[in-house]
């Protein structure tokens, strides 16, 4: 961590920072989707965030937020050419 004084025009010190230094955090990773316990969610997400899992409800607009994106994500997939995926 870089540590930055600020100094007047007679020298006197008159401040101390530090510069945060880069930290490559890898991205959280959906695990699984699933119905939710609680009557007021139509369901729960399960991501994996370095060890630790983290599980929480999404509502309505939310999850056709996720479907809406998620049909689009696929339709641009299938557009592709065998030889453009991994999957052909």
């Amino acid at each position: 961590m870089a540590v930055i004084e600020s100094r007047n025009e007679k020298g006197e010190l008159t401040s101390i920072h530090t510069e945060p230094e880069r930290v490559e955090i890898p991205p959280a990773q959906l695990r699984y989707i699933s119905p939710c316990a609680d009557p007021m969610f139509p369901a729960d997400l399960c991501i994996k965030e370095g060890n630790e899992y983290i599980r929480f409800s999404v509502n309505r607009n939310q999850l056709m937020n996720i479907i809406e994106t998620s049909t689009s994500l696929l339709r641009e997939f299938d557009k592709r050419t065998p030889e453009d995926t991994y999957n052909g």
